[in-house]
């Protein structure tokens, strides 16, 4: 295929400049989201989990669990979780410290059970946060700063992503000319430079799809907040957005947190035969309570890095949100779903948890060999 030389030296310019402003954010991003393919590995690596030495409550001794917490701990009044081990006993989880996005270095968290005798045993523990450091390098490539509730990283992640995606345009459109003879060709020799142009383009298009649809997600979940406050104003009419916003009542106190055995039974009516991961109850005594309800089906592709998701009202088992229910999504979460699970590697097990990891790794080369140059 030929291509006029002009344009061909407009598209290598352009291929140069994007390629040095976002490389090093970039390469960050792909070896530490290689890393993030092992993060359960790498926390259980760190620290034995004293859950896993717990001994889990049945599920009809959870409801007594979750009130003798409240009862000895009025953290949990306001936020917990209900984790499941994989017997499907149940042990429960929270903090003392403020949740949000940054990360916590000073966290210690408590888990509970009960013993043979029915009383509450809590442990307070301190959890890895290697694991947790990795994932957010490879959110925000380590830029410090917060605007508003996101990392300041996270939006020079999204521009970056941009620019990844220009790169991604002009180099195919550099090597469309050689292609079929140059795609299978890496000449090692005195020539150093041939040999790390040549690697970089086999790497580059043989994988791909793989860095388009990363592109793509990423630039989603840097701005996903604009996206969907822009998509409001023509999917909602004004008066449902204020209507949204506004028409949610309080509660009156945690003590009428409808029961867990009560909300498991909704859970599983609606869970499409999805195993129950863990629950986690939210702002309980904010304007906004929310149960959200991790569901794990290998058969489907999540909207999670694992889990699908069922959002209930904790206080009424209301449901919220179902669009996220692994196989019962609407059309629209079903055409964006395999986006996330795409972007995370969520699907396929282990085999597809090496592959991603190896082309994470590819990507890092990649970024590495085009600064190079």
């Amino acid at each position: 295929m030929k291509i006029r030389s002009d344009i061909l030296r407009i598209y290598q310019s352009l291929h140069t400049w994007v390629g040095i402003c976002a490389g090093v954010f970039l390469f960050i991003a792909f070896f530490a989201g290689a890393l993030t393919m092992f993060k359960q590995p790498i926390d259980d690596w760190m620290a034995s989990a004293p859950s896993s030495r717990l001994q889990g409550v049945s599920a009809a001794q959870i409801d007594s669990l979750v009130a003798a917490a409240q009862q000895q701990y009025p953290a949990t009044t306001q936020r917990f979780q209900i984790q499941f081990k994989p017997d499907h006993t149940a042990y429960l989880s929270w903090t003392e410290t403020r949740v949000g996005r940054a990360l916590d270095l000073n966290e210690k968290r408590w888990h509970a059970t009960l013993n043979a005798q029915g009383q509450l045993v809590a442990v307070q523990v301190v959890p890895s946060k290697l694991a947790d450091l990795i994932d957010q390098l490879h959110r925000t490539a380590g830029i410090p700063g917060m605007i508003g509730d996101e990392h300041l990283g996270v939006y020079v992640m999204g521009v970056a992503s941009v620019l990844y995606f220009l790169a991604l345009v002009s180099g195919i459109i550099l090597l469309l000319p050689t292609l079929v003879k140059d795609f299978f060709a890496l000449r090692p020799g005195k020539n150093r430079k041939r040999f790390w142009l040549d690697a970089h383009n086999i790497i580059g298009i043989s994988s791909l799809p793989f860095h388009v649809v990363i592109c793509l997600s990423a630039m989603v979940f840097a701005f996903h907040d604009q996206y969907y406050d822009a998509l409001n104003q023509f999917v909602l009419p004004p008066e449902k957005i204020e209507a949204s916003n506004t028409q949610v009542q309080k509660p009156s106190g945690a003590s009428e947190l409808l029961a867990p055995s009560l909300l498991l039974e909704k859970i599983r009516a609606q869970s499409n035969q999805a195993e129950i991961h863990g629950l986690e109850f939210m702002g309980l005594h904010g304007a906004r309570p929310m149960l959200r309800v991790a569901l794990n089906n290998p058969r489907y592709l999540v909207r999670g890095p694992e889990s699908g998701y069922l959002i209930l009202h904790p206080y009424t088992g209301k449901t919220l949100n179902a669009n996220m229910v692994p196989g019962k999504e609407g059309t629209w979460m079903s055409l964006i779903a395999p986006f996330f699970s795409l972007h995370f590697g969520s699907y396929g097990g282990d085999f597809v948890r090496w592959i991603y990891f190896l082309l994470g790794l590819c990507g890092a080369f990649l970024f590495y060999s085009g600064n190079l140059l």
